[in-house]
């Protein structure tokens, strides 16, 4: 069993093939199944792509590639430092242990992308709301600002996955948000 690990291990170019292939596949890919769990936590205002939406059998074929990505990049980044480190038997079974927990905080650090890109643009969404609404001399109500941002944020994300232009949307409009908080704070600094 040992020699036929030294051989999967020294091809260990193989693991960084794999790890690359998780981090793609899980942020531009599987980010479905992260906002599917942001819906069940309670975030009513979240917006799943339609092509998700449409097609349950890709529910499937997601999750089974993505899981054979992780199996993949931990066997053989367990058998290269095995190849590195053939110090014991044991390597290759601690090596297991720590590329499994590696790729549990990677596989959530990338699933995330999209999801937290989506809350940024909520959030940019509820606040330009609220500067219209001060800027109208309204008295807002965080309810009705609430909904109208729902709304509003659903309806343009809505029109750009209709497009095929989802993620180059939230994108464009996360970096318009980061635009804008940098000029608020470069305005803060000079006060």
């Amino acid at each position: 069993m040992i020699s036929w690990i030294k051989i999967f291990g020294q091809y260990f170019w193989l693991g960084l093939l794999f790890w690359a292939g998780i981090f793609v596949w899980f942020r531009y890919r599987a980010y479905p199944l992260y906002l599917k769990k942001m819906l069940r936590k309670g975030k009513k205002w979240v917006y799943i792509p339609l092509w998700w939406k449409m097609n349950p059998k890709k529910h499937i074929q997601i999750k089974a590639i993505g899981v054979s990505l992780i199996f993949l990049a931990i066997f053989f980044s367990a058998s290269s430092l095995y190849w590195l480190l053939p110090l014991s038997p044991y390597v290759f079974l601690i090596g297991l242990i720590l590329f499994s927990i590696v790729a549990f905080f990677f596989v959530r650090w990338s699933i995330r992308f999209v999801g937290d890109l989506e809350e940024d643009c909520y959030f940019f969404e509820y606040r330009h709301q609220v500067i219209k609404d001060e800027k109208e001399g309204k008295k807002y109500q965080d309810t009705d600002v609430r909904n109208r941002t729902s709304w509003a944020f659903q309806s343009h994300v809505k029109r750009a996955d209709e497009h095929g232009r989802f993620l180059q949307f939230i994108v464009s409009m996360a970096k318009s948000q980061k635009k804008l908080q940098d000029l608020d704070a470069e305005a803060m600094y000079h006060d």
